[in-house]
């Protein structure tokens, strides 16, 4: 379904997943296969970015895990939990409240 455009989040909700967070990505730079290299459109000696990610629903229960390789040279990544930050701080004012 993914291949067809659908997002992770409606993939997921047809599945009675409403709400999940993403719980790991680890990102590991290695050189590539010959097929990533030749979809990639580089050599097989340029390193590529490998993230591999697990998102877990409200319980904590696994929902879904990916991999996928970058081309390093032409990637930034930038992680930013500031949403989680702010659910976990609205939580903590209600718990007090």
């Amino acid at each position: 379904m993914r291949s067809k455009g659908h997002s992770v989040s409606v993939i997921l909700a047809e599945y009675g997943v409403t709400d999940y967070i993403r719980l790991r990505t680890d990102i590991i730079e290695r050189l590539p296969t010959k097929e990533e290299a030749r979809r990639l459109a580089q050599p097989e000696t340029e390193p590529v970015m490998l993230t591999k990610k697990v998102d877990v629903d409200m319980k904590g229960t696994p929902t879904s895990y990916s991999e996928t390789v970058w081309a390093s040279e032409r990637m930034q990544f930038s992680i930013d939990n500031t949403s989680q930050l702010l659910s976990v701080l609205a939580q903590a004012v209600i718990a007090e409240g």
